[in-house]
């Protein structure tokens, strides 16, 4: 299985947009899966000081990599 790139360039922005978050301190996810490819677009809001779209996205990334040692066991 091969591991696809993990990019966070705040400047890239997946096609078919995203989502707001629909609470104040919440997020807003989106997800395209296509071919071999997962791309998620996160958002939050700047005023929330609980909460961090880049920190989600680290731990989202963290979890899809646990996932994947599973299935290299």
């Amino acid at each position: 299985m091969q591991i696809a790139t993990y990019n966070k360039d705040r400047s890239m922005t997946p096609g078919g947009g995203g989502f707001g978050p629909v609470a104040d301190d919440g997020y807003g996810l989106s997800y395209l899966i296509t071919g071999h490819t997962l791309i998620v677009h996160i958002t939050s809001k700047k005023s929330a000081p609980l909460t961090s779209a880049s920190r989600f996205s680290d731990t989202i990334h963290e979890s899809f990599m646990e996932m994947k040692a599973l299935f290299d066991e």
